[in-house]
C-alpha cells in the first residue's frame, strides 16, 4: 500500500467504499431473487420458479449461526490471514457479539469486588458466630464456679455457725465454771469441724476464758476490738463474722466467727472460732482451676474478708461503688480485684452483709476468640489478594 503512488492511493480510498456498498447491495438483491424462484414467488424474474417453502430463521437458528461464525468461520479466517496484533484480532471477535475488552475489564474487577463482599461478609458473621460460642463458653465457667463456691461457703458457714451454738449451750449446761472442763468441751467441740484451728471463750476485754487449744486460758486471740465490743453487747444470738487479723498465735491471717454468750454471774462473753483463710480459701477454690479468676468473699460495703489472688494487706478493692449491688452476672463491669473490664458474678450469702464475687477479666475470655478472630482474618485477606491477583491476571489476558 505503502509503494503505491499517492494519487492511486487517493483514488482507491474514494471509489472503494461505494464499490463495497454496490456488492452489498446486489448480493442482498441476488438473495432476494434467489428465494423468490424457489419459492415461486412473482418477484422471480432471472430463473425459474421452484416450489419450495421459506422456513424462517428462529432465535435458535440465528444464535447457532453466531456461535459457528464466532468460534470456526472467524478464527480460520484470521488463520488464514497470516499473524496479526491481538488486540486487533480480539476486536473483530468481540464485535460480533457486542462484547469489547473496554467492557469486560471493570466487569472482571465488579465480579472480584462482589467476591471479596461476600467473602468479608462470611467472615464478619463467624467472627461474630466465635465471639457467641466464647461468650456462652466464659458465663457457663463463671456461672458454674460462682454456683459450687457460693454453696460450698454457705455450707461451712452454717457448719461452723452450728458448733458455735452447740458449745454455746454445752457451756450453759456446766453446773460450776470449771476453766479445764470447759477448756476440754471446745476441744472436742472443735475436733467437728476441720476448718476450725480453735475455739475459745473470751471477756469483753479479749481475756480467753476458756480455749480448746492445750494452753487453755494463757494463749491470747487477737481479737479485733470493735468487732469483740459488737459480739458481747448484742441481744441478738446471731453469727458474727471478723474482718481478716494476723493470729498471735499462728502468724497466719485468720476470720474470727463469734456468738454472744452470756455467762453464769451475768457476765458478757463470746464463744469464738479462729479459721485460717488458707482453708477457706481452699473452700471457695473446691480444687477447680481458678487461673485467671479473681474470687472476693467480701461485705457489702466492700470491705474484703477473703480475695484471690491476694491484694496486699493494706490494698483496697479498687472496683468502684464497691457498697452498690452487683447484678448477678454482667460483662464490662470492673474486676472487684484488678478493675479491668471484665465478666462478673456476684452472690448474696445465706448471712446478711455477705456476699461473693467472681472475676473473668474480658482479655482472659475472649482470648481464644481474637487468636481465632486473627487466623480468619488473615485467611479472608489472603482469599482477597488470590482474588485480585486473578482478576488482575484476566485483566492482562483480555488487554
Amino acid at each position: 500500500w505503502e509503494a503505491l503512488p499517492a494519487d492511486l492511493r487517493t483514488l482507491l480510498r474514494k471509489e472503494l467504499p461505494p464499490l463495497e456498498a454496490a456488492i452489498w447491495e446486489e448480493s442482498e438483491r441476488d438473495t432476494a431473487q434467489g428465494i423468490a424462484c424457489n419459492t415461486g414467488q412473482s418477484a422471480c424474474t432471472k430463473g425459474v420458479k421452484g416450489n419450495m417453502v421459506l422456513v424462517p430463521m428462529s432465535a435458535q437458528d440465528e444464535r447457532k449461526r453466531q456461535d459457528i461464525f464466532v468460534s470456526t468461520v472467524l478464527p480460520r479466517w484470521l488463520q488464514r490471514c497470516g499473524p496479526r496484533p491481538a488486540r486487533a484480532r480480539q476486536t473483530m471477535m468481540f464485535s460480533t457479539v457486542r462484547i469489547t475488552p473496554e467492557r469486560i475489564k471493570p466487569a472482571i474487577w465488579l465480579l472480584a469486588a462482589l467476591f471479596m463482599a461476600v467473602l468479608a461478609g462470611a467472615a464478619a458473621w463467624q467472627t461474630g458466630s466465635l465471639r457467641e460460642s466464647a461468650v456462652r463458653t466464659s458465663e457457663e465457667k463463671v456461672d458454674r464456679f460462682v454456683s459450687g463456691a457460693e454453696a460450698a461457703l454457705n455450707h461451712n458457714m452454717l457448719s461452723i455457725d452450728l458448733l458455735l451454738s452447740g458449745a454455746q449451750d454445752m457451756l450453759q449446761l456446766q453446773p460450776h465454771a470449771d476453766v479445764q472442763g470447759e477448756s476440754r468441751m471446745l476441744t472436742v467441740v472443735a475436733r467437728g469441724n476441720l476448718l476450725v484451728s480453735r475455739v475459745a471463750v473470751v471477756d469483753a476485754q479479749g481475756r480467753v476464758r476458756a480455749s480448746s487449744e492445750p494452753s487453755g486460758a494463757l494463749q491470747e486471740m487477737s481479737l479485733p476490738t470493735a468487732f469483740l465490743a459488737s459480739v458481747v453487747s448484742s441481744a441478738a444470738q446471731r453469727l458474727y463474722i471478723s474482718t481478716p487479723v494476723l493470729s498471735f498465735a499462728t502468724t497466719q491471717q485468720v476470720l474470727y466467727f463469734a456468738r454472744p454468750l452470756k455467762g453464769r454471774d451475768g457476765q458478757r462473753l463470746a464463744v469464738v472460732a479462729e479459721v485460717p483463710l488458707a482453708k477457706l480459701a481452699n473452700v471457695l477454690t473446691q480444687g477447680h482451676e481458678v487461673s485467671g479468676l479473681e474470687i472476693v468473699f467480701e461485705q457489702n460495703d466492700g470491705r474484703r474478708m477473703l480475695a484471690l489472688p491476694d491484694l496486699p494487706e493494706a490494698g483496697p478493692l479498687r472496683a468502684p461503688h464497691s457498697d452498690a449491688p452487683l447484678p448477678d452476672r454482667a460483662w464490662n463491669t470492673p474486676a472487684r480485684i484488678s478493675g479491668v473490664p471484665a465478666l462478673v458474678a456476684s452472690r448474696q450469702l445465706v448471712y446478711p452483709n455477705l456476699r461473693l464475687s467472681v472475676s473473668l477479666p474480658e482479655a482472659l475470655a475472649l482470648q481464644a476468640w481474637e487468636y481465632e478472630r486473627s487466623m480468619l482474618a488473615a485467611a479472608a485477606l489472603v482469599f482477597c489478594a488470590m482474588v485480585l491477583l486473578a482478576a488482575a491476571v484476566a485483566v492482562v489476558v483480555f488487554d
